[in-house]
């Protein structure tokens, strides 16, 4: 099996940026891998062992067939934890996308030097962040209180560095907003790690989150990681490409997890409605709630994920409250025909927001008859996605473009793994 090699970790100042680099050897290639944050974060960058890149390139290796090497040691639980756990476990149950690899270099168990010992979690401005920001900034226990907010470069469309530099300084002032109205410390962490990742591993988000978060070693020592799904939903799936492994990430933030870094999952203990109604009262979220997935400078109010949270506020009666987020004429044109889609869709989310729609509005005979009809065809058409040759011909005739619009069939085609039309790429 050919090998993958971490070279020794290693600081590089760029102007009013710090870099955590290594160089990674496959091969007769190189390439260099780094993280980077404003100089007055350099400090935070671990560079003394190399369990960031070790974590972030773990999947990557696994895809491709790579043992793994390291010149610098890497922390020996963690080690321990993904050579007897994660690896077994993932590529047993994905064996269609991921190898049983090998890890081959030193350990330690040398506790880390840290100044501080902070306290992170996400911010991207999504109902699951805010959540997750929310309930724990006055709590009882001191060594759980949120201390800073971590902002990194990760998009769900862009699809090279240009791309993703643009998405991620436009994203950026949001957070930096959030953090000032919250009066927490902000750290923006820029990684090219997404040069490593080919589109379809997109949904293997948790450890390449805590490979970001291993390069802040020096500072972290609890991070809390926004759970999407409910915990007692957890499920290692079917063991296909597109499965979200954030319904099993609990099991992943456990291997990911050292006596000098420990990851917390939270939010998975209440569904995505009781969420929502936790946060919504807040002044900040008002202002800033950012959930779109196809515009990365305001809620595009059309999308999937700006309908469904749109749609949650306003079966809570709450909606009216968000125009400061929210195109709420967008929304409204749209309310029927989406409430249709959660009647025949019945996804984890759908059946919590229909209800409170239905409580709070009532719901037409109507729109249950159309979704009744509905509901046969979409679950063919599931059945039939899973035929290589039918996704194709979709794709090679662009019906994801005349049912969804360019915006949302592009950011589709990128987590796929599919490319634009061609005219998109002009």
């Amino acid at each position: 099996m050919k090998m993958l090699h971490i070279g020794k970790p290693y600081k590089e100042h760029r102007g009013s940026k710090t870099r955590l680099c290594s160089e990674i050897i496959i091969g007769e290639d190189k390439k260099i891998f780094y993280y980077e944050v404003d100089n007055k974060w350099a400090d935070a960058l671990c560079d003394d062992r190399s369990d960031a890149f070790l974590v972030s390139l773990l999947q990557y290796a696994m895809a491709n067939a790579l043992d793994i090497s390291w010149q610098t040691p890497v922390t020996d639980r963690l080690v321990y934890q993904l050579r007897t756990i994660f690896i077994p476990v993932i590529s047993s149950k994905y064996n269609k996308i991921f190898s049983h690899i090998h890890l081959k270099g030193e350990t330690t168990t040398e506790e880390l030097s840290k100044k501080e010992w902070g306290v992170g979690t996400g911010a991207s401005g999504g109902v699951d962040s805010f959540y997750s920001v929310l309930s724990h900034l006055d709590i009882p226990e001191k060594s759980q209180k949120l201390t800073h907010l971590l902002y990194v470069s990760a998009s769900n469309h862009a699809e090279n560095e240009e791309e993703l530099r643009k998405d991620f300084e436009c994203n950026k002032k949001n957070i930096e907003a959030i953090a000032e109205d919250l009066s927490l410390p902000m750290i923006a962490l820029y990684t090219n790690e997404a040069e490593f990742f080919f589109k379809g591993i997109i949904n293997w988000g948790a450890l390449r989150f805590a490979g970001m978060v291993y390069s802040l070693q020096n500072l972290f020592s609890v991070y809390y990681f926004s759970s999407g799904y409910p915990y007692v939903d957890i499920t290692f799936g079917d063991g296909s490409e597109n499965f979200d492994s954030l319904h099993f990430d609990l099991f992943t933030l456990m291997t990911a997890s050292t006596r000098s870094l420990n990851f917390i999952g939270t939010g998975g203990e209440v569904s995505r409605g009781r969420k929502l109604m936790y946060i919504a009262s807040n002044d900040v979220v008002k202002k800033r709630l950012f959930v779109c997935n196809y515009r990365s400078d305001h809620n595009c109010s059309a999308c999937d994920k700006c309908m469904r949270t749109a749609m949650q506020l306003y079966g809570d009666g709450l909606l009216q409250e968000y125009d400061q987020v929210f195109d709420l004429d967008t929304v409204d044109k749209q309310k029927k025909k989406y409430t249709r889609k959660m009647l025949y869709r019945r996804s984890v989310y759908d059946e919590e927001i229909v209800e409170a729609i239905e409580k709070r509005y009532g719901l037409s005979a109507v729109l249950r008859l159309q979704a009744f009809f509905i509901r046969p065809v979409y679950i063919l058409w599931q059945k039939l996605k899973e035929s290589g040759w039918v996704m194709r011909l979709f794709y090679k005739l662009e019906i994801d473009y005349k049912l969804y619009g360019e915006a949302m069939a592009e950011s589709i085609r990128y987590s796929k793994g599919v490319g634009k039309r061609p005219s998109s790429k002009e």
